[in-house]
């Protein structure tokens, strides 16, 4: 995806810079540059998806300071080691709960995985001192049916799965997050992929339609907007979960940032630094809408369905409505296009300043500098300081017509002397004209 998207930047380039002048200098050179400059300064919108929502200082006093140290001592030193000592608890617990489910037949082992690990949901939310508000009515299990919701941080599962289970399909990680969806989870029959791989997108492709249409198997919940934003803005939509002629059921959350900041930023923080700063904040104030369940309805194509989709869950949780792809968040130029565009530019202005540009462009202001004496050869009379140029070694203008002799003039250099008394001939010698006048009111043509 990177090398198409790369492929069709270079193109867009390549084409604004063929539609320029003739000119030696066109300030348009330089126009899109800038423009792309003061855009990423001034409206980054896709940039702002992806960053946390400044805090505020509200500590500039003495009693107010006081204050802020008193929460300090309070959520660390109270409230960190009692959500610590919980979640070690809740994991002995659900351990035990998971092993025992070992000993029994298949079909009481799920059961009792399902109650674990919806138990264990809600032990994190104890320890984040969560508040969540359901609003609408609570899912029912079915067949043919699919969940949407938009993403803002990898507890957005657990805010979920406390309430209703939910197989979930997401990206596959590393490390601690790596061993909670390869052993916590695996008893949802939840779906990993990697999304640098074709292959495995084509494969998980077909086990979510294979999962879907299964009744047997647990409501299938997606993030169709492929990564955690940061609960502001709301961008793409995939449109895979749509393709599925399912019943699509939306679910827009929406978090409180006066008590914490859910969002997580995977590119400035790991799982493990994550659960640490939730853990040790005030607490986790959630909303969460469950809203009409949709089908696509007549004459309308699947991309329109996912638009509509998206736009009442962004609605409903008071989101900016972008179009922004997700996956370009972790986009980085490569240097191959960044040399390709160095490339660009330079032979445009190799182009621009090239020999036979720079002949005309002499022609051009010799041109220019003469309209004075044409004007004043017009009316027969010579300004004041003109010699007239008749004949012998030097370019004529003409009968009547003269060339101003200014101090500017002698203290021109030898390649502007060589423009006006001749042109170069093909081994560099300076052409002579005995006797002969010539008219510069034409381009001449290049030896």
């Amino acid at each position: 995806m990177s090398k198409q998207l790369e492929a069709r930047l270079l193109q867009d380039i390549k084409a604004t810079h063929a539609s320029k002048g003739q000119k030696l200098f066109n300030l348009e050179d330089i126009v899109p540059i800038m423009k792309e400059a003061a855009q990423v300064i001034a409206e980054d919108e896709f940039t702002n998806c992806f960053v946390s929502k400044p805090q505020r200082s509200w500590n500039w006093n003495a009693y107010l300071f006081l204050a802020w140290l008193l929460g300090i001592v309070v959520r660390y030193g109270i409230l960190f080691p009692l959500r610590i000592a919980l979640l070690l608890l809740g994991s002995f617990i659900v351990f035990w709960m998971i092993f025992i489910s070992y000993l029994v037949n298949k079909e009481r082992r799920q059961q009792i995985q399902v109650k674990a690990l919806q138990f264990y949901c809600q032990v994190f939310i104890a320890a984040f001192s969560g508040v969540i508000r359901y609003h609408g009515p609570q899912p029912e299990r079915r067949g043919n049916q699919v969940f949407v919701a938009n993403h803002t941080t990898v507890f957005d599962i657990v805010v979920l799965q406390q309430n209703f289970c939910f197989s979930v399909v997401g990206q596959k990680h590393p490390g601690v997050m790596g061993f909670f969806q390869d052993w916590v989870l695996s008893g949802l029959g939840c779906l990993w992929f990697d999304r640098k791989e074709s292959q495995d997108r084509e494969k998980i492709a077909k086990l979510i339609r294979g999962h879907v249409h299964d009744p047997s198997k647990l409501p299938l919940l997606l993030f169709p907007e492929g990564v955690c934003v940061n609960n502001e803005y709301c961008v793409m939509f995939k449109k895979g979960a749509f393709e599925l002629e399912a019943t699509v059921y939306p679910i827009a959350m929406k978090y409180n940032f006066v008590f914490s900041d859910p969002f997580y930023n995977s590119r400035e923080q790991t799982f493990v630094t994550h659960t640490l700063k939730l853990l040790t904040s005030w607490a986790v104030v959630c909303d969460v809408w469950y809203l009409e369940p949709q089908r696509i309805q007549p004459g309308e194509n699947v991309v329109d369905f996912t638009n509509r989709v998206k736009s009442m869950i962004a609605k409903k949780a008071g989101l900016i409505n972008v179009q922004w792809d997700g996956y370009l968040k972790y986009f980085r130029p490569s240097p191959r296009f960044l040399d390709e565009r160095r490339k660009i530019f330079a032979s445009n202005l190799v182009r621009r300043y090239s020999s036979h540009n720079l002949v005309q462009l002499e022609k051009t202001a010799m041109l220019n500098s003469i309209s004075p004496s044409l004007a004043a050869g017009a009316t027969g009379t010579p300004p004041a300081g003109t010699v007239r140029a008749e004949g012998g070694l030097g370019v004529g203008v003409g009968v009547g017509l003269t060339q101003p002799a200014t101090n500017a003039e002698l203290a021109t250099s030898p390649t502007q002397v060589k423009s006006r008394t001749g042109s170069l001939g093909a081994d560099g010698s300076e052409g002579v004209h005995q006797g002969k006048e010539e008219d510069l009111t034409q381009p001449q043509p290049v030896q």
